[in-house]
């Protein structure tokens, strides 16, 4: 396998389907992220200056599922326009471009929220992120099902597990409250994330 192959997946290299989820990779990273979790709420509880510590948890959690998205949006806009992938065709830069599906709108909402940095936000945007990866490690449908872990398994598995950590940390370190005097603000925001999903409906139709 070469780097073309692991990054790009041109159709030049095999990767096989296997059904079936629940294996040691599966439980694995299930384990990591329970840790991880754990881990950075007792790392905040001892440290000095808990709130520099807990920003700088978040943020560094976001900057890896920032990386991440951008890097399958360039990978995936050099399949279609360089290496003109068969299963690509009829895509356009926006298709590309535009976050989709849930999972990806939850890790971009996630980074909105380290910039809006207003609670209400965290609870939207940590409570989509959650449901989604307890959806994914319930029951995935990519990432673990190839004989292969290629660049979009490992894009897949990275963003759920960043999904299911950052979101329960966002919870266990504050950033979030819950406040029912605020619930109007956070069904706002699902109302737009729907609206949004009719948007990307309309799109692909057309």
């Amino acid at each position: 396998m070469t780097l073309k192959d692991w990054l790009f997946e041109t159709g030049d290299f095999a990767n096989p389907y296997y059904p079936g989820q629940w294996k040691f990779l599966h439980i694995l990273t299930l384990v990591i992220c329970i840790s991880l979790i754990i881990g950075f709420y007792f790392i905040v509880k001892y440290s000095k200056n808990k709130e520099k510590t807990k920003t700088i948890i978040i943020t560094t959690l976001v900057s890896i599922i920032a990386f991440f998205e951008l890097a399958s949006r360039i990978v995936y806009c050099v399949r279609l326009y360089y290496y003109h992938v068969p299963d690509m065709e009829g895509l356009d830069l926006i298709w590309i471009i535009l976050p989709k599906p849930w999972c990806a709108i939850s890790c971009w909402t996630l980074i909105a929220s380290v910039i809006v940095k207003k609670k209400f936000f965290y609870n939207y945007a940590s409570s989509t992120a959650l449901l989604c990866s307890l959806i994914f490690f319930a029951y995935p449908g990519v990432g673990f099902n190839n004989e292969y872990i290629m660049f979009s398994n490992l894009y897949s598995i990275v963003t759920h597990a960043l999904l299911l950590t950052t979101s329960i940390s966002l919870i266990t370190l504050k950033f979030t409250d819950f406040n029912y005097k605020d619930i109007w603000k956070v069904i706002i925001c699902y109302i737009i994330t729907y609206i949004y999903f009719l948007y990307i409906a309309c799109i692909k139709k057309c």
